[in-house]
């Protein structure tokens, strides 16, 4: 098992990040309705911290595509405290 390193790898360890938000994201949105939130948060972590290495100015797609899922995420938590 290969183990990606902010400090080693960083844009691998970005790309992890960004996959465990969608990841996370994703579980919020089936989950029960307790759970939810807390989802959402972690997702919205895992989004930013990819954010630190994924920056506009060297990755630009990157950048966009995890600007993109962190925006969708805040729409999707959005629209779940809406139908609360």
């Amino acid at each position: 098992m290969t183990v990606y390193t902010l400090e080693t790898l960083p844009q691998y360890w970005a790309t992890t990040q960004n996959n465990l938000g969608l990841a996370l994201k994703e579980q919020a949105l089936i989950a029960p309705k307790e759970k939810k939130e807390d989802l959402f948060n972690q997702a919205v972590t895992a989004f930013k911290l990819a954010l630190e290495v994924r920056t506009r100015e060297h990755l630009p797609y990157d950048w966009e595509q995890t600007k993109n899922n962190l925006e969708e995420t805040y729409k999707a938590m959005e629209e779940w405290k809406k139908a609360e």
